[in-house]
C-alpha cells in the first residue's frame, strides 16, 4: 500500500514537471522582442560591416598621423653588433681568437622635399575624412532603417485589419448560408459572399507574406537572425523640421555629412599628389655613425663618421653621393693604428631600381580629378535632392489628409449601411462591402502615414540636419 502510495506521489511529481516545461517552452517559442525605431537605428548602425570598417578607418588614420609625426622629428636610430675571428696582418682569421664589433649610426633627413610634412598632414586628413565618412553612412543607414521600420510597421497593420476583415467575412459567409437554407436568400447571394471571402483571404496571405518580408529585413540590418520573430511600435519619435528649399539647401551645403566628406576626400587626395611629386625632389639627409671593436662587447673605441647624403630621382634610377668626416681612433687590434682624420666622398648610381613615381604620380593625379568631380556633382545633387525632399513631405501631407477623408467616409458609410440593414433596405453583402472599403481605406491611410515619417527623415538626411528625437514621456 505504501509503495503504490508513493509511485502515484511520484507520477504526480512528473506529470507536474512536464506541464510546466512544456509551458516553459511554449512561452520561449513564443517570446516576440518589440523594438522602437530608435532601438532599431541604433543596432543598425551597431551592427552595419561598413560602419565597423570605418571605425576601423578612423584608428588607422590615428595611427599613420602618429607614425608620421614621429618620421618627421625623430632620426633614425640602428644599432648593430657583430662577433667574429681576429685577423691577422694578411687578414686570415686568428684560431681561438675572436673579437666584436658594434656600430651605433644615425640619419636624420633635412630636405625631403616636403614629404614628411605632407605625409604627417595626409595623415590628419585620413582621420578627418574617416570620422566625416562615419557621419554619413550614419545618416544613410538611419534613413534606411527607417524605412524598413515603417515598411514593417505598416505590414503589422495589414494583417492586422485584413484578419478582421476576414473573420467578419466568415461570419457573414455562415450567416447567409443559414438563411439560404430557410430560402431568405439566393445561392447567388451566397457564391458572392464566398467570392469576397476568397478575396479577402488571397489579401491576407499577401499580407502575411510582406510581413514576413519586413521582419527578415529589419533583423538583417539590426544584425539578427532573419527568421527571428520581431514587433515594432508604432510611433513618430522624430520631429518635424522647419524652413524652405532656400534655407534648408543652404544649410545641406555647408552641413551635409557626404558633401563635407566630399571636400575632404579632395583634400586629402591633393595631398596625396603632393607626397607622391615630393619623390622627384632632391633628398639631403645627415648621417653619422660610431664604432667600437674589441675583445669584450662592446668593445673598445674604434671610429666615428659624420657627414651629408644626397640622393636624386632620375626617372626609374637613383643617383646618391655622399661626403664625409671621418676620424679612426687608436686601437691595438688586427692592426695597430693611430688616431687619424681623413674625408670620405662617394657616388652610387642605382638603375632601374624601381624608384620611379610616375605611376604613382598619375594615379594620384586622377584620384584628385575624381575627387573634385564628385564634389561638383554632389553640390549639384544637393540642391535637387533637398527639393525633391521638400516637394515629397507636401505631397506626402496631402495624401496623409486624403486618405483621413476615406477613412471618415468609409466609417460613415459602414454605419449607413449596418442601418439600412437593419430596416432591411441592404443586404450582408452591402455591409460586407462597406467594411472592405473601410479597410482598404485604413491600410492606404497607414501607409501614407508610415511613408511621410520616411519621407521626414531622407529630409534630415538630405538637408545635413542633425537627427533630433522627442523624449519619452515618463
Amino acid at each position: 500500500m505504501r509503495r503504490g502510495y508513493q509511485a502515484f506521489i511520484n507520477i504526480g511529481i512528473l506529470a507536474l514537471w512536464l506541464l510546466c516545461s512544456s509551458k516553459g517552452i511554449a512561452s520561449a517559442g513564443n517570446s516576440m522582442s518589440v523594438f522602437g525605431l530608435r532601438e532599431c537605428v541604433d543596432l543598425a548602425i551597431k551592427n552595419d560591416p561598413d560602419i565597423i570598417n570605418t571605425m576601423d578607418q578612423i584608428h588607422i588614420g590615428q595611427l599613420t598621423e602618429k607614425k608620421a609625426k614621429k618620421d618627421l622629428y625623430l632620426p633614425t636610430v640602428s644599432l648593430e653588433t657583430t662577433y667574429g675571428p681576429k685577423l691577422d696582418f694578411f687578414g686570415r682569421p686568428i684560431a681561438d681568437e675572436s673579437i666584436y664589433f658594434s656600430t651605433a649610426s644615425v640619419e636624420k633627413p633635412l630636405y625631403q622635399g616636403g614629404r614628411l610634412l605632407n605625409s604627417y598632414r595626409l595623415g590628419r586628413k585620413m582621420t578627418e575624412r574617416a570620422r566625416l565618412d562615419l557621419v554619413r553612412r550614419q545618416a544613410a543607414i538611419t534613413e534606411k532603417t527607417a524605412k524598413a521600420y515603417y515598411d514593417l510597421l505598416s505590414a503589422q497593420e495589414n494583417v492586422r485589419y485584413y484578419r478582421g476583415l476576414y473573420d467578419q467575412t466568415v461570419k457573414t459567409v455562415s450567416l447567409l448560408k443559414e438563411k439560404y437554407a430557410i430560402g431568405a436568400v439566393l445561392r447567388v447571394d451566397v457564391l458572392e459572399a464566398e467570392g469576397r471571402k476568397n478575396s479577402i483571404r488571397y489579401r491576407l496571405i499577401t499580407a502575411r507574406n510582406d510581413l514576413a518580408d519586413a521582419k527578415g529585413k529589419v533583423n538583417v540590418l539590426m544584425g539578427r537572425d532573419p527568421g527571428s520573430d520581431i514587433r515594432v511600435m508604432e510611433e513618430f519619435p522624430i520631429p518635424g523640421l522647419r524652413g524652405d528649399v532656400k534655407d534648408l539647401t543652404a544649410t545641406a551645403l555647408e552641413e551635409r555629412p557626404d558633401l563635407l566628406y566630399q571636400k575632404e576626400d579632395v583634400a586629402f587626395n591633393q595631398l596625396k599628389v603632393a607626397v607622391t611629386k615630393s619623390n622627384r625632389y632632391p633628398r639631403l639627409s645627415l648621417v653619422g655613425s660610431y664604432s667600437w671593436e674589441g675583445d669584450r662587447f662592446p668593445g673598445d673605441e674604434k671610429e666615428w663618421a659624420v657627414g651629408l647624403q644626397l640622393t636624386f630621382s632620375l626617372f626609374d634610377s637613383t643617383l646618391s653621393s655622399s661626403v664625409s668626416r671621418n676620424r679612426i681612433l687608436e686601437n691595438s687590434f688586427n692592426f695597430v693604428r693611430k688616431p687619424e682624420n681623413y674625408d670620405n666622398k662617394s657616388v652610387k648610381l642605382s638603375l632601374f631600381d624601381g624608384s620611379s613615381t610616375a605611376v604613382d604620380l598619375g594615379k594620384a593625379r586622377a584620384d584628385y580629378r575624381l575627387a573634385v568631380n564628385r564634389l561638383a556633382q554632389t553640390k549639384r545633387r544637393v540642391v535637387t535632392e533637398v527639393r525633391d525632399a521638400v516637394n515629397r513631405l507636401k505631397e506626402a501631407d496631402a495624401l496623409l489628409e486624403t486618405t483621413r477623408s476615406m477613412v471618415e467616409y468609409a466609417k460613415e458609410k459602414l454605419i449607413l449601411l449596418e442601418q439600412r440593414l437593419r430596416l432591411r433596405e441592404a443586404t450582408e453583402l452591402d455591409v460586407l462591402d462597406g467594411r472592405v472599403r473601410l479597410a482598404d481605406a485604413k491600410v492606404r491611410h497607414l501607409k501614407a502615414l508610415y511613408t511621410r515619417a520616411t519621407d521626414l527623415v531622407r529630409l534630415y538626411r538630405v538637408s545635413g540636419k542633425r537627427l533630433e528625437w522627442k523624449e519619452k514621456s515618463k
